[in-house]
Parts: C-alpha cells; sequence; structure tokens
C-alpha cells in the first residue's frame, strides 16, 4: 500500500469511529455517558470479515470508498468459487459502479477467467446479439459459473459497461510452455488471429513471486511451467494497462485468482512496469483465524484490504483398501 493512501484509510476510519460516538446520545446503562464501541457498517457477505491489510480492523463502507476512490485500478484477488466471494466481489462492482462514488468515474470491468479470444462474443452478449447459452458455451465457461461470475457479467450488461477478456487463451499458453523458442519467436509463427490474443511481450522475473510458485507447484515442475504463469500476468497486465491508456478516465477492476497479485506481485507487478503512474488498490482473500475471522500474521502486508473467511473442511480421507491375505501354499 502506497503510504499515503494507508495514512488516508486509517484516517478515516478514525473519523468514522468518532463521528459515531458524537453522534450518539448517552443510551441508558452507559457509564460515564461512554457510548459502546461504533461497529463499521458491514459490506462483507455475514461469512466473511474486511479488515485493513496491515493492521487486521475490521473496516466498513467508509474505508471501501475511500480505497475505491483512490484508485485507477482495483484488484480482487479471489479464492475460485467460493461463495462468500463471490458474493463480494458482486458488491463491489455494484459499488464501483454506484453514482454516489466520490469522483463518479466510469467503471470497466476485467476478468482472468475471460480469455481473449472470446472478446468478440462477450462484446456481443452483453449487446443482447447473443444468448446467454450461446456466449457461456463460446467463451468456454465452467460449471462455477452460475453462481460465481454471472452476477458480475449480469450487472455490466444491464448498466452498458464494458468488460475485458483479459487472459490469455489457454490451449496457446500451454503450447508456449511446451516448446522452447523465444517468445518473440514462436510468437511470429503464429497465425494472425492467435497473435492478437496473446500480450506484446513477456519476461520472467526472478523475484519472490517467483519462489512462491515455486515452492507451490514443486521445485522441477515449478520452475520449468513459470514461464507460463509469467504469460498469463503479462497478458492481464497489458489488457488492464491498454484500456487505462485508452480511457483514463476510467477505473477498472480486475477479477482475479488471488495468488496472481498477492503482496502486489505477479500480474500487478507486471502492470505497474507498464502504467508506473497508476494508484493501484488490493483486495485480496485470507483464511480467517479464530470465531471473530482474525488476520493471520503471515497474511498482514499483503494487500490493502483482506476479505477474511472460513478455511473449508478438509475433505475425509478416502478409507483404505484391505491388506490382502497372503496366499496360502
Amino acid at each position: 500500500m502506497l503510504p499515503r493512501m494507508r495514512l488516508t484509510l486509517l484516517t478515516l476510519f478514525a473519523l468514522a469511529l468518532t463521528t459515531a460516538g458524537c453522534a450518539r446520545a448517552r443510551p441508558p446503562g452507559t457509564r460515564g455517558g461512554v457510548p459502546p464501541r461504533a461497529t463499521p457498517e458491514a459490506v462483507a457477505p455475514p461469512d466473511a470479515v474486511l479488515r485493513d491489510g496491515r493492521t487486521g480492523i475490521e473496516v466498513g463502507r467508509i474505508i471501501l470508498d475511500a480505497l475505491l476512490a483512490g484508485s485507477d485500478v482495483i484488484a480482487f484477488g479471489e479464492y475460485h468459487d467460493d461463495p462468500a466471494g463471490s458474493r463480494f466481489e458482486s458488491r463491489l462492482w455494484e459499488r464501483l459502479t454506484s453514482p454516489d462514488l466520490a469522483g463518479a468515474r466510469p467503471a470497466t470491468l476485467a476478468m482472468e477467467f475471460l480469455e481473449r479470444d472470446t472478446q468478440g462474443d462477450l462484446d456481443a452478449y452483453l449487446a443482447g446479439t447473443l444468448t446467454e447459452t450461446e456466449f457461456v458455451t463460446r467463451t468456454r465457461q465452467g460449471p462455477g459459473y452460475p453462481k460465481a461470475h454471472r452476477p458480475l457479467i449480469e450487472r455490466a450488461k444491464a448498466i452498458r459497461r464494458p468488460v475485458i477478456a483479459a487472459n490469455a487463451p489457454r490451449r496457446l499458453v500451454t503450447a508456449y510452455r511446451k516448446q522452447e523458442a523465444p517468445y518473440a519467436e514462436w510468437k511470429a509463427a503464429l497465425p494472425e488471429a492467435d497473435r492478437a490474443a496473446l500480450p506484446r511481450n513477456t519476461t520472467v522475473i526472478d523475484d519472490a513471486y517467483r519462489a512462491n510458485f515455486v515452492e507451490l507447484m514443486g521445485a522441477e515442475r515449478g520452475a520449468r511451467i513459470f514461464k507460463a504463469q509469467s504469460l498469463w500476468d503479462d497478458a492481464m497486465a497489458e489488457a488492464v494497462a491498454d484500456r487505462r491508456t485508452a480511457h483514463p478516465d476510467e477505473r477498472v477492476l480486475l477479477v482475479v485468482g488471488g495468488f496472481h497479485v498477492q503482496g502486489r506481485l505477479g500480474t500487478l507487478t507486471k502492470y505497474v512496469e507498464r502504467r508506473p503512474g497508476d494508484r493501484v488498490g488490493l483486495i485480496v482473500m485470507g483464511y480467517g483465524e479464530g470465531l471473530d475471522l482474525a488476520l493471520p500474521a503471515d497474511t498482514r502486508g499483503q494487500a490493502d484490504l483482506v476479505l477474511l473467511v472460513r478455511k473449508p473442511p478438509e475433505p475425509p480421507a478416502a478409507p483404505k483398501a484391505p491388506t490382502p491375505k497372503a496366499a496360502t501354499p
């Protein structure tokens, strides 16, 4: 988080608590006329808590609006198909497109889960010239789409706001991973339509993001496929950067898997390379600790705000097959 942004959020939070306290009459049962502590207006679903990513303090709409109003790009790093995350990102998109948000700048939605070669089908659906069934099929949406991302697309359609199919097609990323030629050479040999669906350039950066990826995927496999992960990050960063360059008056909401943006790494590193002057707000998901969903120590500093949810229970272990008896001679 940029220092001035953090100062603004904390100052607004203190102001919100002070104002809430001053506005109340002394209710019966309070001692010394001190009202009970004000609770931030809930902006997260009831099964989640939105907290400041540095202090762990629960935050409400004033703080969320301050982050949105002060950002050119807002990235929400979700847990795929998490119900609480899906509900929150719908509220986030609704808030960004509400006319009363400070600045009243138009907002555009960018999605990791829509690939660049489907932009025409996406535009046709938003314009009402393609049925939803055709849209879902042509854009290769999975079974989780109706509950996860459909509300975002439907709101964009209803209020006539653009949606960016931000990601590189999986088939092309897989093809790139399986060959050894430099990116520019490999891309130049592709058909024009495929070249148009890929970022202009991609780089592999040896940073904390790469270390995290290799640790997650395993040393040998992670090192081998990291160039494909980098290609995805460059594709999304370029798609959002190009939109901001063409429409500098807009805010862009990027909905993306949390690993791509946590700690302002990955996609956000690539974005800042392209547009270093933009203010980027970051909200990620995390698993909260305890009954009150406290911010874990290893999550502090990873984002401006963190939507904390309960960790799902581990699936039951598969029963072990009985040990076959030794054959009797």
